[in-house]
């Protein structure tokens, strides 16, 4: 995969478009892209957000791997929260008690 885009009205997509908007989380997300030679082009305006490999000569372009996209969406899935779940202790009868 040579370029990702995300943008802002997609369904499926919006928790990728807002990490890589959110301020929190830009600085990471641009480093972490960066450093596997990808940059992160944004364009408020029209409400997208693309990854693109960072090099000019068409020949040396490489595919983003597999990892480094579920690096990515993990990324993304990270910013959700995971539904609360209840204590252990709450949960535990104890023994002839019911």
């Amino acid at each position: 995969m040579r370029h990702q885009f995300a943008y802002s009205g997609d369904r499926g997509v919006a928790t990728i478009y807002n990490t890589l908007t959110d301020n929190r989380f830009r600085r990471i997300a641009d480093d972490f892209i960066d450093s596997i030679a990808y940059r992160v082009q944004r364009n408020a305006d029209e409400q997208w957000v693309g990854i693109l490999f960072d090099d000019d000569d068409a020949a040396s372009i490489a595919k983003m791997r597999m990892d480094e996209t579920i690096a990515v969406m993990a990324m993304s899935a990270g910013r959700k929260r995971s539904p609360t779940l209840p204590s252990a202790s709450r949960t535990r009868r104890t023994k002839g008690r019911r």
